[in-house]
Order: structure tokens, then sequence, then C-alpha cells
């Protein structure tokens, strides 16, 4: 009785099948994010107006895209989690737009099928510019202006203060998009 071994050549074109199937799997569960990423942006859309009393919204004319704004009631992160699938979450110790401090807004930066209609709302953040304007449609229409960016460890909880003698933004999400590893904030001061 023959004993054979399983030659070189067949494990290496299995190891490649299994990279391609785990490629085109990868690509599938982040098509909405690859397509902001890459897709060509001829004009931002319009912008459009709240949709219904009280209803807040989050507008970036630069990536062209809209979020309505979920008002957290905890920093419990099962119930901001369940925040984000619903729009853009305000921290429960977030001052009002156009109020003294720091309005602070997190969104997903992923794009798992499970995460709701606005898992990619911040997927692309990072090409927003000094000079952007990022608007939040609340009481008024209230414009911010980009003034930088920056990557944080998870644990660095400082970008949540507030500075009383300024009204600004901070966006948060996490970095990479589909991660876990930092957190990317952009900042923005309130101009009109």
């Amino acid at each position: 009785m023959a004993i054979t071994l399983e030659s070189r050549p067949n494990r290496g074109r299995r190891l490649l099948v299994g990279l391609a199937v785990f490629v085109v799997i990868a690509l599938a569960l982040n098509y909405q994010l690859i397509l902001d990423r890459f897709h060509p942006r001829l004009a931002p859309p319009a912008f459009q107006a709240k949709t219904a009393v009280n209803a807040p919204m989050l507008y970036l004319p630069t990536l062209g895209k809209t979020a309505p704004v979920v008002f957290s009631t905890t920093r419990d992160e099962p119930a901001v989690q369940n925040d984000l699938d619903k729009g853009v979450s305000l921290d429960v110790e977030s001052p009002r737009p156009g109020q003294a401090g720091n309005v602070f807004l997190t969104g997903h930066s992923n794009n798992w099928p499970w995460r709701g209609e606005y898992r990619t709302i911040f997927g692309n953040i990072d090409q927003l510019r000094v000079g952007d304007e990022v608007v939040l449609d609340w009481d008024k229409r209230y414009v911010y202006r980009v003034t930088g960016q920056r990557v944080v460890n998870p644990s660095e909880v400082s970008v949540m203060n507030s500075d009383r003698s300024k009204r600004q933004l901070t966006l948060m999400t996490c970095w990479p998009p589909s991660t876990t590893w930092a957190r990317r904030i952009v900042t923005a001061e309130l101009v009109r």
C-alpha cells in the first residue's frame, strides 16, 4: 500500500483560491466604503432641508453625505452602537449647536451590512480639509469650518472635553475604517 503526500503545487493552488475567495468576500462587504473612497465626485449634491420638525441633520457638503443626529441618553457602548445604526450620535454631555463648548458627534466608518443605513457616514471623513464646511441643520442652520484632524488612541477621551470659550464641533469615528484600532477626530469651529 502506497501513501502519497500532497504535492506542493496543489497546496499553493488551494492557498491562492482561498485568498481569492477572502478578497472577494472582503470587497463585497465593503463595496459602499470603496465606492465612497474612489468614485469621482463631480459636485456635491444640493443641501436638503429637514424632513420633519425637530429632526436635526448633519450635512457634509464636501463628501455629499447627510445623516440624522440621534440624541444619545448614555455613554453605554451597546446603547451608543444602537444610536449609530440610526445616524450620527450626539454625546449625552454635549452642548447643542450654537452653545459654548464642544458639540461632539460620532458615526460609523465601516460597511458591515448589519450596521444600518448610516454605517459609512464617516468612512471617508479623512478627505475633509481645513476650510471645508460641516452643516448642522437644527433649530436653524449652523455652519462650522474644519480646523484640523488627527488620529488618536481609543483611550484618549480628552477629545470629548468642552472648552467653554469656543463654539466648536468634533466628529469622531473608528479608524482605519472597519477597525477599532484608533479614532479619527475632525475639529471645526462655528462660523455662522
